[in-house]
């Protein structure tokens, strides 16, 4: 069965705030392109009901290789939207990511409810 993505989300998309603040201090907005330097990756979900099981992928596009990916993520209705943000870099807890062009997958039970592409300058 393919799931249809408006029976599970009203929106959803990749955002920047500056790099160095929280979401509590900046207004996530909308983008399809980041700059390493100045940025933090974001991506914003309206859920329209609790969500587990979903799975996120940044792929690089020229290669198709993973380069990063969390599991088993819960979105809940008592956060809308749901944020979430990642510093660029080589920690731990950052995204590496190099200059070029990726895409951003957003599972639920395994299937694509989105797939985003964006560049990373």
């Amino acid at each position: 069965m393919i799931l249809n993505p408006t029976e599970y989300i009203s929106d959803l998309y990749l955002a920047k705030i500056p790099k160095g603040t929280g979401i509590e201090m900046s207004t996530p907005e909308n983008t399809t392109t980041f700059s390493i330097d100045k940025d933090k990756f974001c991506y914003v979900v309206y859920p329209k009901k609790k969500l587990s099981n979903i799975d996120t992928q940044i792929i690089d596009s020229s290669t198709q290789k993973i380069i990063t990916q969390s599991n088993g993520l819960v979105f809940d209705l008592n956060l809308i939207p749901n944020i979430n943000c990642d510093d660029f870099g080589d920690g731990k807890y950052n995204l590496n990511l190099k200059p070029g062009s990726y895409q951003w997958r957003f599972y639920l039970n395994h299937q694509v409810l989105a797939d985003i592409h964006f560049k990373v300058i």
